[in-house]
């Protein structure tokens, strides 16, 4: 498990996409 890069892993990071989306937040990150 390599977490010490800085980025989250691939199924977090889709999880945190897709909460933010609900929320609303999401507006001009480069995803």
């Amino acid at each position: 498990m390599d977490e010490s890069c800085g980025k989250p892993p691939e199924h977090a990071r889709r999880a945190f996409i897709e909460a933010a989306k609900e929320a609303g937040i999401l507006m001009e990150y480069d995803w």
